[in-house]
């Protein structure tokens, strides 16, 4: 998808496009960049052609009698909402009929835990690659790993990032690999990385040169639910 349609368009250009899952002031981050996600019309094109996905007169692909109709959940907040409609006219392009979907939080919440989802736009809160196994361990089915992922290598490259790790840098090596492997199965299509502002007065408080660690942040992704 044209991340950089959703940037402008619903985050006024403030910001960055995500093509991975983690945030880019992440080590785990740096994966292998021919792994990244990144928007690709012909490509997607190609691949429903081969999937016997045909378009019909109406420019909406179909298999066996069967249009590709897909349903796309996202909160009412207006970010959400924006950004849904984007994805929705970006899908129908590669001949996807989309229905967007919308209702509070909560009730978010409780469709993606009881997997009445196809498609949802989420966002995370979090600064450190542990994201990884809230949204997408095997033991996090059917939340908050509501996309249902549950296989075998990446459930070991789960447990030795997460398990076997003896030292900072030999987390960060293990956890790249457990994130690329995620990334390799197309969970998620990543679009959205805020940045973050600090306002100070340097007669109240005293700030180091450089901040340490990574700040918190939210991402925004639309998940994926797999499906056999």
């Amino acid at each position: 998808m044209y991340k950089s349609q959703i940037l402008k368009s619903v985050f006024n250009g403030v910001g960055l496009e995500a093509h991975q899952f983690l945030i880019s002031s992440l080590p785990e981050s740096k994966i292998d960049p021919k792994l990244e996600i990144r928007h690709d019309l012909g490509k997607a094109n190609e691949l429903l052609d081969k999937a016997g996905w045909l378009r019909g007169g109406d420019g909406i692909r179909a298999k066996d009698g069967k249009p590709l109709k897909i349903k796309l959940t996202a909160q009412s907040e207006t970010a959400f909402k924006r950004t849904a409609e984007i994805v929705q006219a970006q899908l129908k392009a590669v001949g996807m009929d989309v229905e967007i979907v919308i209702f509070d939080s909560t009730t978010v919440v409780d469709q993606l835990k009881k997997g009445l989802h196809q498609l949802a736009v989420r966002h995370y809160d979090w600064n450190n690659a542990d994201i990884l196994d809230w949204f997408y361990s095997a033991k996090n089915i059917p939340y908050p790993n509501s996309s249902g992922w549950q296989d075998e290598k990446s459930q070991e490259l789960h447990d030795i990032a997460m398990q076997q790790s003896k030292t900072p840098e030999e987390r960060v090596v293990n956890f790249r690999k457990y994130h690329e492997n995620l990334v390799g199965n197309f969970l998620f299509a990543p679009i959205h990385e805020p940045v973050q502002n600090y306002a100070f007065n340097k007669t109240l408080l005293d700030v180091p040169e450089k901040l340490r660690g990574t700040q918190l942040v939210q991402a925004t992704v639309v998940d994926i639910k797999v499906v056999g």
